[in-house]
């Protein structure tokens, strides 16, 4: 029993990632993102380098849409402003996709990996571009900034 426990603080160790920041809300009133609510993260980045950028999105199980397409807005500690906008892949023809677990299913989506970031202020926004008033069934969702691995 011993082993198995020490074998296990070991791998949670070692895939732990580096975050420089991570935020994830679960303030969705029914469960629904009004297209008018967008989330705003701030935050710092104490170091220059390379990091990846991720947005966790938790839903209930068994999506009724197959994804959400979404808007990105990044504001640099330089004043400038960049803009991505993606969509986060919810199901596909086999059903939720992401780790779910119970009623409940986890994404995680790369929005950018190895980006050169310099220190300072950051903001970022998220709003959703659905087609409806509110994208339904919404648990959660969130922004990780993490160093990059592949520098």
């Amino acid at each position: 029993m011993k082993k198995i426990l020490f074998v296990a603080m070991i791998l949670a160790l070692v895939s732990c990632e580096t975050s420089a920041f991570k935020q994830f809300d679960r303030d969705f009133p029914e469960n629904r993102w009004a297209r008018t609510d967008v989330r705003s993260y701030d935050f710092d980045l104490e170091n220059d380098g390379n990091y990846d950028l991720f947005v966790d999105f938790s839903h209930v199980y068994g999506a009724q849409f197959p994804s959400i397409p979404l808007r990105m807005e990044i504001y640099l500690p330089d004043g400038t402003k960049t803009n991505e906008k993606f969509v986060v892949q919810i199901k596909d023809e086999k059903g939720d996709i992401g780790d779910c677990n119970g009623d409940y299913s986890d994404l995680r989506h790369e929005v950018f990996t190895g980006r050169e970031l310099e220190s300072g202020k950051y903001k970022i926004t998220l709003a959703n571009e659905f087609d409806f008033d509110y994208f339904p069934n919404v648990i959660g969702l969130g922004i990780r900034v993490a160093e990059s691995k592949n520098q």
